[in-house]
């Protein structure tokens, strides 16, 4: 299936960035996200299905980028993160706590 022009535009605006880095495939479901524009609008967005979001300030419509930049924690960050309900590995033996899912 060949991509769609908005998908790489998308792609062309948004590269993958280098080093630790992850990519989400968006299924349609439920997002709760702060978003800021370009002008400076930062409204909140609870919905489901956000592939575009149109800034009620200046028009511009923005794709949400599949790339997630990784943070790698360490000191009382590692310690922090190390206590979150849920901790996935890529080996199956994810550490889930709490009943997360």
């Amino acid at each position: 299936m060949k991509p769609s022009k908005a998908y790489e535009a998308m792609e062309a605006g948004a590269p993958e960035p280098e080093g630790a880095r992850g990519w989400i495939q968006w299924k349609g479901t439920d997002v709760c996200m702060d978003l800021t524009c370009a002008c400076g609008n930062s409204p909140h967005a609870d919905v489901e299905f956000l592939y575009y979001w149109k800034c009620s300030e200046c028009g511009t419509l923005w794709a949400l980028s599949p790339h997630v930049r990784l943070v790698a924690m360490e000191g009382e960050a590692l310690a922090d993160a190390s206590t979150s309900p849920c901790v996935h590995t890529d080996n199956g033996e994810d550490i889930l706590r709490g009943g997360g899912a």
